[in-house]
This record gives structure tokens, C-alpha cells and sequence, in this order.
């Protein structure tokens, strides 16, 4: 069982950061296609889209990098603190990361990120939360309920996105807190 110190918390929100601004960066067209959110072909005539498209892909990153710390450190959703602390570093380091998307958002964009980003950390928090139950709200919250733009296609491309996510952010979990899954293993068979 994995505890984490207050230190340990902060630098998890900005190791968790730099992960998704390269996720961000290498899978935006994947993202694109999987939640059918269409962006525009020539992006740099209209990249308002493509912000606010990055921010929301930003906000379900986020959580799922929660999620896996959920999964891995049962006790961190009940200690306020902890979250705190990785949520502060995680937006403030990734807001300094992203500077292209987040400070040329709307007003209206930034509501929007703002208010998806704490419904999919507080759906990931639950203790019964699965990757899928991240990708659904986030297909909700990106189209709206009921949407004709959300198919069974891509409910499932977008829990495939999640999921390569969520292992990206379970590998920089292990890597932040020096775990060694593999070396605990073999020590286990002894």
C-alpha cells in the first residue's frame, strides 16, 4: 500500500502536468477523431476551436491522472489536502505549460474548461468510478446530453484514449514515487 507525504502530492500535480501537455501535444488528432469533436481541417485559420478542444481534453486528462491516483492511494480521496495540493501544482504548472491554449481561451471557453474539469475530478474521485464513466461525461460534456455527435464508436474510442492515458499517468506514478511493480513482484515469488 502506497502513502503520500504532502511533498510527494505537490510533485505529483507537476509531474502529472508536464504528462499531459505531452499528451496534449501527441494525441490532439487521435482525441479529435475519437470523441468526434471535428475540428476544423486547416486549424491555424480558426484555432479558437482547437483551444478550447485542447482545454477540454486538458480537463479529462486531469482527472484521469486523479483517477490513477485514486486507484493506487485509496485514502486520497478523503484527505482534502492531498487533493489540493495536486490539483493546485496540476493547474498552475499546466497553465504555465500551455500558455497557447489557456491564455488566448473566451471568457466563455475558460467557464467551460473550468466547470468540466471540476465535474470529471469529482466523477473521478467517486470510489466506484471506472475509465469508462470518465469517457462518458466527458463525451457529455463536450457535445451535451443526448447529442446525435456521441456514438457507441466513439464512447469506445474515447475509453481508449482514457485508457492509454490513464497508463502514461500510471507509469509517471510509479516513476514520481520510486515504485518498482516488477521488482515487487519477483521479491513476492521468493
Amino acid at each position: 500500500m502506497v502513502k503520500l507525504s504532502y511533498q510527494q502530492a505537490s510533485d505529483l500535480g507537476v509531474t502529472f502536468a508536464t504528462g499531459i501537455r505531452d499528451v496534449i501535444r501527441y494525441t490532439t488528432d487521435e482525441a479529435n477523431l475519437a470523441t468526434n469533436a471535428r475540428l476544423p481541417l486547416i486549424r491555424f485559420l480558426r484555432p479558437s476551436p482547437v483551444r478550447a478542444f485542447k482545454s477540454m481534453w486538458a480537463a479529462l486528462l486531469q482527472a484521469t491522472a486523479v483517477w490513477v491516483v485514486c486507484q493506487e492511494v485509496p485514502e486520497y480521496r478523503t484527505n482534502d489536502k492531498l487533493v489540493k495540493k495536486t490539483l493546485f501544482q496540476l493547474d498552475s504548472t499546466l497553465e504555465m505549460l500551455l500558455p497557447n491554449v489557456f491564455k488566448q481561451l473566451t471568457p466563455e471557453q475558460l467557464e467551460r474548461y473550468e466547470q468540466a474539469r471540476k465535474k470529471l475530478i469529482y466523477t473521478a474521485m467517486q470510489p466506484d468510478c471506472l475509465k469508462n464513466d470518465l469517457a462518458e461525461k466527458f463525451l457529455i460534456l463536450l457535445h451535451g446530453e443526448g447529442s446525435d455527435r456521441i456514438k457507441p464508436k466513439n464512447e469506445l474510442a474515447t475509453l481508449k484514449q482514457v485508457t492509454m492515458a490513464a497508463s502514461v499517468f500510471q507509469s509517471l506514478f510509479e516513476i514520481e514515487l520510486g515504485i518498482n511493480k516488477k521488482k515487487d513482484k519477483t521479491e513476492e515469488k521468493k
